[in-house]
């Protein structure tokens, strides 16, 4: 399971970048969105970028509720417009109809957003998810919407670095995480699943000590690149 969220990792964090160096990825951008996809050993990954561009930043703050795919499900609308761009991209459908290998969804930011509404979208085609792994993800729709995704997808990890404000968003009144955290906390240490009580003390502690650094901590923390740090050093460290 490490080697799948290291690939989950390194993917989301080149996603941002030039792939031209990585012909065995393919590539589909629509309205400002972008999805990767690359095959490692048994698995086929769909990796969706982040925020990278204006019309992004619109979906990011589109926060209406709308219908999701079940009974009394909601979903934030900016992020399953977004989605619904690609999955609509007939090349697309194909790729994901025609594998023979197991899927694992993927993304950092909006793009963790994206994969979690295609998870869904998949569910509802009875395509079966293998794993669905986030970085920093913000909350997609409300805890039916969550409920229903966690019910049928084989396996979920949502990586939370310790002052990303991003999970934090949008207001849990309104929207809910699809499943508990795996948390790297003030130390750096690995928390799989910790109560919300002690993730907040835990931030509340760094931020009293460095109220003078918590904006560049909180731009840090949410970065791919640091949670790509902090993933690689996870898997080695179990793996050793």
């Amino acid at each position: 399971m490490n080697g799948i969220i290291l690939n989950a990792a390194h993917l989301s964090k080149i996603s941002y970048g030039d792939l031209s160096g990585f012909p065995d990825i393919k590539t589909w951008e629509v309205g400002g969105n972008k999805l990767i996809a690359r095959t490692v050993g048994d698995f086929r990954y769909y990796c969706f970028r982040g925020t990278a561009n204006f019309s992004n930043f619109k979906a990011d703050i589109t926060t209406q509720r709308v219908k999701g795919l079940w009974k009394h499900s909601k979903v934030h609308k900016g992020f399953q417009d977004a989605t619904q761009k690609i999955f609509f991209n007939k090349e697309l459908r194909e790729d994901i109809l025609n594998t023979d290998k197991k899927i694992c969804l993927t993304g950092h930011s909006l793009g963790g957003a994206c994969a979690t509404v295609l998870a869904a979208k998949l569910i509802g085609e009875l395509i079966p998810v293998d794993h669905l792994v986030i970085f920093g993800c913000p909350r997609v729709g409300n805890a039916r919407y969550g409920n229903m995704i966690y019910k049928h997808v084989k396996s979920i990890y949502r990586f939370v670095n310790l002052c990303d404000p991003v999970p934090m968003l949008p207001t849990r009144n309104r929207f809910k995480h699809v499943d508990y955290p795996h948390y790297f906390s003030k130390s750096g240490k690995l928390y799989i699943g910790p109560s919300y009580p002690w993730m907040y003390w835990d931030r509340l502690k760094i931020a009293c000590g460095r109220l003078g650094t918590i904006k560049v901590e909180a731009f840090r923390d949410h970065s791919m690149e640091f949670y790509y740090r902090q993933i690689k050093k996870s898997t080695t460290t179990k793996g050793s």
